[in-house]
């Protein structure tokens, strides 16, 4: 099915095809993964210039995720999401887009050349934690004491990609300039809630100033399960994160100096089962361990 529709698309991406018969989204939402995107998305479908895209039939319908998990379908289908809001600005929030390939990136700039893009970091030791609770208890429906340790390690390393953010950002810089990009911070959700939105309506070219107070800021979406993080836990992600965020935080200019102090703060202790449990996670994705 999707080498049926590249023929479609590459008329599409280079010109051939016009694409002003479809309807395209203004801005994406690219991620991370349990770094705020839920929350975002539930406020800015509640301004008055803003339509965000639903994937009807399916578990989050918040998602759109074309670009990652039905670009099988045709660019006719993706402009259908789009057609109810055609006067506002239209927005399509899949966090699994920030670990697009190249190509698929490409082809985004292709169609949309001008689409805003819109990327939350949370700590990524913070962010692993919270991704693996919500996708190996609440949507694999298991009880947390009684899954195995291997299981939570595998996990970590298996996605590990979606906390390299560095290289996310270079993906997508690579391809768009840099002022189609809006960086935001999951903490400042509940630091200063307005200011993240007032800029991200800014970027994406929607009033800010606007009667916040009839807007869900202070409203938790998306909770988690209340697990705690065990220290062992947190002690391979510091360990797994270590040179990302030090490397993220040059990169930004000292942002996410308070993710280095935690990470610093860590290696003062010993992780003497660092290897060990990367073993286990290795060996559980190999299907050693149950």
């Amino acid at each position: 099915m999707i080498a049926a529709s590249l023929p479609s698309k590459a008329l599409y991406s280079i010109g051939i095809r016009s694409r002003r018969a479809l309807c395209l989204p203004d801005f994406l939402i690219i991620g991370a993964p349990k770094a705020g995107t839920t929350w975002l998305a539930a406020n800015l479908d509640c301004h008055p210039q803003i339509y965000m895209a639903k994937r009807p039939g399916c578990h989050d319908p918040t998602e759109v995720r074309y670009f990652s998990q039905s670009f099988r379908l045709p660019l006719k289908y993706y402009s259908s999401l789009f057609l109810e809001g055609k006067d506002k600005i239209k927005g399509d929030k899949s966090p699994g887009y920030s670990t697009l390939t190249p190509f698929r990136i490409r082809f985004i700039r292709s169609i949309m050349p001008s689409v805003r893009l819109v990327f939350f970091l949370r700590n990524p030791v913070e962010r692993a934690w919270s991704h693996a609770v919500m996708n190996l208890v609440k949507l694999s429906k298991q009880k947390y004491e009684e899954l195995p340790q291997s299981r939570f390690y595998s996990y970590f390393v298996h996605s590990r990609e979606q906390g390299r953010y560095t290289e996310i950002l270079d993906r997508w810089l690579r391809v768009f300039p840099k002022k189609q990009l809006y960086v935001g911070f999951y903490e400042d959700i509940a630091s200063d809630p307005v200011r993240l939105l007032r800029e991200v309506c800014a970027h994406i070219g929607a009033d800010p100033d606007v009667d916040w107070s009839r807007f869900p800021y202070q409203r938790v979406v998306n909770r988690g399960q209340g697990h705690s993080m065990p220290d062992e836990f947190r002690r391979f992600l510091e360990e797994m994160y270590r040179d990302e965020i030090s490397r993220l935080d040059d990169r930004l200019g000292g942002a996410v100096s308070r993710w280095r102090a935690l990470a610093t703060a860590g290696q003062r202790l010993v992780v003497a089962g660092f290897g060990l449990a990367l073993a286990l996670a290795q060996g559980a994705e190999l299907g050693i361990w149950a």
